[in-house]
């Protein structure tokens, strides 16, 4: 050790009194401080020290004052250092390092660590406080639904169809819709002196469960609660409410009342018919619904309704279409086409340039006006109307049409079977031959007796039997040859069975449907009471064919000036055809 070396060491063993002690570390405080090396953010800080010349216990004392002024405890780890420094460092070994965690005093679970790295020359303190966590405000974990509305769906021919967006998404009662997290609070970090670094404050999902949802809590692994599940309450569409594009409410319902269908709405039950009834001020011309519940419309504005109950308007206008399994009902229609193939169609006051089908059309109100129609129904009644142009009425178009198919179906079922009949009884004497032929050549009286079985079988269409027979005479030596011969022919039996099976059950379903179709036939009428206007004209229709038929009964008042009184009904019977009553 050189002379220089010998003073330094022992400078830093010399013990100073209380009052200077305090002093130098004091001093020696200020300066290792004013040589902070900090991060940005305020949470890791190092102090480089030069240890030449300085006395250890002064050092000691600088460093458990500095780490004090940060509210950390640092006696335990000043022990350690003050048995560190007075000895050499092997430093092929590398540095010392001592290390020490510190638990706030005033923020429950939040540390710090502080760790001391010496040499020989240097001692570097390191301080290091916890990064904040932040928190996580509640949100949608997942949803169950397409719950985003479309753009737009792409069309095969390249082009937007911005009809499509999916405002309504259908829904069945007891389907999950989505699950709520809750909010999860974060925590706050500390910084390398100690001083909080806060956390914002987060807040749960404020989401309206309506009554048409209900609410199951979930747990996690651990058991605790940590969010809950949307379920559905009934069969139906689901609403959800956005305020600042964020959902503040849910619900499924049954029922929805629009003022107006539009772009901002788009199609409803276009791809899946929405199991809805509706109430709307207008449908707006291209626009799509389909509903299982009722419909009940101000103005049907050139768009198109399908629902399986009944459909209920004041204006039908021009290029609109509706289907209704059940009854239609409005005040006016014009240039639409209207079908209730199980219903009736009722009309206030106009029908004008309209096509009409349901099983009964009429007008019910004081009186009407009926303008170039072409009407299809099995009971029409138009009470004190105005005709004017060219109308048809074709009675029970449908019913001969299905008529006309179910005789074609019973005479070609008929004529199949026959055939088949035919045909089985020509492979069954064939097989017959063939088994009385083998049997003849066997000498046991078991083998006899199991032909007589197979023949006995073709003449009871056993035919599963047969096969079981089959695979024992196989047993017997019979040729295999032979014995496919004759499967393959059972075979062929039991698929022409199958087929007289089928069409013996399709010829009782018609015989059933018939007379049900005949018996509407034969109930159809009409009234007709109004006055009919010049070069005005009604023809009826009873066949298949329709309008491209020759009519059954004409009404032309062929007169040149003012309106001609009309009454005339009929009745139509397969029997004697249409009968008029005219007055």
């Amino acid at each position: 050790m050189t002379a220089d070396a010998k003073q330094s060491t022992e400078i830093t063993r010399v013990k100073l009194p209380p009052d200077r002690l305090k002093a130098k570390a004091d001093i020696l405080e200020t300066n290792i401080y004013s040589a902070i090396k900090q991060s940005q953010d305020g949470i890791h800080a190092s102090f480089e020290i030069d240890r030449e010349g300085i006395i250890t216990q002064v050092l000691i004392k600088a460093l458990q004052q500095l780490l004090e002024s940060f509210d950390i405890n640092a006696a335990a780890l000043m022990e350690k250092l003050a048995a560190v420094l007075p000895h050499k460092i092997d430093e092929t070994k590398g540095q010392i390092r001592l290390k020490q965690t510190f638990r706030s005093k005033t923020l429950p679970g939040i540390e710090r660590n502080a760790s001391i790295s010496v040499s020989n020359k240097k001692i570097i303190l390191t301080i290091n406080g916890t990064q904040p966590v932040k928190g996580v405000d509640g949100d949608v974990r997942e949803y169950f639904f397409e719950h985003e509305n479309y753009p737009g769906k792409i069309l095969p021919n390249g082009k937007m169809d911005f009809r499509e967006i999916n405002r309504f998404p259908s829904i069945k009662a007891g389907e999950d819709l989505m699950i709520i997290n809750y909010a999860k609070p974060g925590k706050p970090g500390i910084t390398f002196s100690g001083n909080e670094i806060p956390v914002p404050a987060v807040a749960d999902m404020n989401i309206e469960l309506l009554e048409g949802v209900e609410r199951i809590e979930k747990r996690n692994q651990e058991g605790n609660p940590d969010g809950y599940l949307i379920r559905s309450k009934k069969t139906g569409v689901v609403v959800l409410t956005k305020n600042n594009e964020k959902f503040s409410a849910i619900d499924v319902t049954d029922n929805i009342e629009l003022d107006e269908i539009d772009y901002s709405i788009g199609n409803i039950g276009s791809e899946f018919i929405c199991p809805v009834s509706l109430n709307i001020g207008t449908i707006n011309n291209g626009f799509k619904v389909r509903v299982d519940g009722q419909i009940n419309v101000n103005i049907l504005n050139g768009g198109e309704v399908h629902t399986k109950s009944d459909a209920i308007f004041d204006q039908i206008q021009p290029g609109s279409t509706v289907f209704a399994s059940r009854n239609i009902t409005t005040r006016i229609v014009i240039n639409s086409k209207l079908t209730s193939p199980n219903g009736s169609i009722s009309i206030g006051s106009e029908l004008r340039d309209s096509t009409l089908s349901a099983g009964r059309v009429e007008f019910t109100g004081s009186r009407g006006l009926v303008l170039n129609t072409n009407v299809e129904a099995e009971d029409l009644d138009y009470n004190n109307v105005s005709i004017c142009g060219d109308n048809y009425i074709c009675l029970g178009k449908p019913l001969f049409e299905s008529r006309s198919h179910l005789l074609k179906d019973k005479n070609n079922l008929t004529e199949r079977v026959e055939k088949v009949k035919k045909l089985q009884i020509e492979i069954k004497n064939h097989l017959v031959e063939e088994l009385k032929k083998l049997s003849s050549q066997k000498q046991q009286q078991v083998d006899v007796q199991d032909y007589k079985l197979l023949i006995q079988s073709l003449q009871t269409f056993l035919f599963s039997d047969a096969l079981i027979l089959l695979d024992r005479l196989k047993k017997q030596n019979v040729t295999s040859r032979v014995i496919n011969s004759i499967r393959k022919n059972f075979l062929i039996l039991q698929q022409l069975q199958d087929g007289i099976s089928g069409a013996n059950h399709r010829l009782a379903e018609i015989e059933k449907e018939l007379p049900e179709i005949e018996n509407r036939l034969n109930n159809m009428k009409f009234n007709i009471k109004g006055k009919m206007k010049p070069a005005s004209s009604i023809k009826i229709f009873c066949t298949r064919e329709g309008i491209e038929s020759e009519p059954a009964h004409k009404i032309d008042p062929n007169q040149q000036q003012g309106d001609k009184l009309v009454s005339v009904s009929g009745r139509y019977s397969l029997e004697t055809g249409l009968v008029l009553n005219q007055l």
